[in-house]
């Protein structure tokens, strides 16, 4: 009887877990789809904006977008890469390849036992987000090119993998190596480092070259039908938080600057 007891009251704690589980997804769910909802609302206005507020937010927006493209390619691109790596490695790094992908299909199948969505996958997000860059020039919001916003990425990296002398002595004395050998030694990790930052822009590229035809769309699509990225309308707002310092910053005159922040303040009334 003991243990009749303690197996009933095992499974009534499984089937509450799962309760609790369930009902923690469908809140998620809909905190999502609150986010979707207001996404949309945000890429509509951005869309329908007048064209002194298209001017104030178009270069930080653009520039936002752009590096939400470069992020997803790059994800895609580094995973492209490791698989790659992994091929070349024969039947091991195969092998090591085949668990991974076991390893994403027993997550997925775990999140949707319970309700739960898995996070979108990055070719996805990489396709609206090239569609939603699409749409705006439409609109009149003017696109920065891509590989300005790659080659910015390696130019940034490249300056991450310089030491200043203070660093460099700093280094040597933690060590005990001759500064020399520090400084020789961190160029090998620089060099390194940058080709595969440098191989994996590459990719990224060839990645968002393969999404672009599918990102294309008439010239009388409008905002409406097109699906907003989930987080479109925090995108819009820092936009528009930019927009209102450079306002500040590059303003002829106070009366000027003030005008513009009233222009940008009323834009922030779709939420």
């Amino acid at each position: 009887m003991s243990n009749e007891i303690s197996t009933k009251a095992a499974a009534l704690d499984s089937l509450m877990t799962r309760m609790e589980a369930m009902a923690e997804g469908r809140s998620m769910m809909e905190a999502e789809r609150q986010s979707s909802d207001l996404a949309q609302k945000a890429l509509i206005r951005a869309c329908e904006a007048e064209d002194d507020v298209k001017q104030l937010t178009g270069f930080a927006l653009m520039a936002k977008v752009n590096g939400r493209v470069v992020r997803f390619s790059m994800r895609l691109a580094s995973k492209l890469r490791q698989e790659q790596e992994l091929a070349s490695k024969g039947v091991d790094g195969l092998n090591d390849l085949m668990t991974s992908l076991q390893a994403e299909a027993d997550e997925l199948e775990a999140l949707e036992a319970f309700g739960l969505e898995q996070e979108e996958a990055p070719e996805v997000s990489l396709g609206k987000w090239l569609t939603v860059r699409n749409l705006l020039a439409q609109h009149g919001y003017k696109p920065q090119p891509l590989k300005d916003t790659f080659t910015s990425m390696l130019t940034s990296e490249q300056g991450k993998q310089q030491a200043d002398d203070t660093t460099l002595k700093t280094m040597a004395s933690v060590s005990g190596l001759p500064e020399a050998t520090v400084k020789s030694l961190l160029a090998q990790s620089a060099t390194r480092n940058l080709q595969r930052t440098a191989e994996t822009i590459r990719l990224a590229m060839q990645v968002v070259a393969r999404h672009l035809p599918s990102a294309e769309i008439g010239s009388d699509t409008s905002p409406y039908d097109v699906d907003a990225p989930q987080d479109f309308a925090e995108l819009y707002q820092g936009a528009i938080d930019s927009a209102k310092k450079s306002a500040l910053r590059i303003a002829r005159d106070p009366i000027s600057a003030l005008a513009q922040l009233a222009t940008l303040r009323a834009e922030e009334d779709w939420t």
